[in-house]
């Protein structure tokens, strides 16, 4: 069983613990789900420690002295750019991966997601979104659970190993800091668990296949994604402006009907706006 010896906050250590592991399991907690969302923590899992980074997107008062800003955070990541033999594991890795260089973090290690890892075992779990729409192919279906098979970590880490991770805290950012670090923790194990599950159980041919295809061609496709919306700066800056505009006339509005203006930082109004 996986167990954490010690948790660290220091970036110092977590370039140091990269800088020499053989595995690294990787997860982001963020703001949100969307292009403009920004990282609030970084997990690492180093066998036997945890490394955790709050950055300055934490908003809780109770986090304020372990808050590192992004520099620091980059340079601590930086073996991830410069270790081709580092194995680094992610669940969903297009989606941290994409996060971390929109950060300005580049990953160039061999990235192993236990999604793709467990689509090769089990790839009929839900309807697929390019089966044209028609819906026709219901989802399987776990008796014991009673609910529809998915990918999400939460869930099948409680259907494949019998692991009940803890469930996501609303507001991430202004959760109290010892509840996001157990959180993170929390997501940390039960990746790694995973990881050694499915890993564990892959034929030689689906490990073939990851190695040869899937893991380099992970990073390679968030690189061609970010050099493509980096391609037109003043597209992006000009839509930029306009959404902001957009913002703060949807503020403006509503103080002129309820005598109060809406926080323009606000999640919700964000993902309305740019949604």
């Amino acid at each position: 069983m996986t167990r954490i010896r010690r948790t660290h906050f220091d970036p110092d250590r977590l370039r140091l613990a990269l800088g020499r592991a053989a595995r690294a399991v990787i997860d982001l907690e963020t703001t949100g789900l969307g292009r403009h969302d920004r990282i609030v923590a970084v997990g690492v899992l180093a066998e036997p420690d945890a490394y955790v980074l709050l950055t300055e997107e934490h908003r809780d008062l109770s986090g304020l002295k372990y808050r590192v800003a992004p520099d620091r955070v980059a340079w601590a990541l930086e073996p991830l750019a410069t270790r081709p033999d580092l194995v680094v594991v992610c669940h969903n890795a297009v989606f941290d991966l994409g996060v971390l260089g929109r950060a300005g973090v580049e990953v160039k290690a061999r990235v192993h997601d236990t999604l793709k890892l467990l689509k090769l075992l089990d790839p009929d779990r839900g309807i697929e979104k390019d089966d044209g729409g028609a819906g026709s192919r219901q989802p399987r279906f776990d008796r014991r659970f009673g609910e529809p098979l998915n990918y999400r970590l939460k869930d099948v880490v409680r259907v494949l190993l019998g692991l009940r991770a803890e469930e996501y805290p609303d507001k991430l950012a202004w959760v109290p800091f010892d509840r996001l670090v157990r959180y993170l923790k929390s997501d940390l194990i039960v990746t790694e668990r995973l990881y050694r599950w499915l890993w564990g159980r892959l034929g030689v041919d689906d490990r073939d296949y990851n190695e040869r295809l899937v893991a380099p061609v992970t990073p390679l496709l968030v690189r061609l994604a970010l050099t493509g919306v980096r391609a037109d700066p003043a597209f992006l800056a000009a839509e930029t402006d306009r959404l902001r505009g957009m913002l703060a006339a949807v503020s403006a509005a509503h103080a002129g009907r309820c005598g109060q203006p809406l926080d323009v930082g606000d999640l919700a109004l964000r993902k309305w706006v740019y949604g």
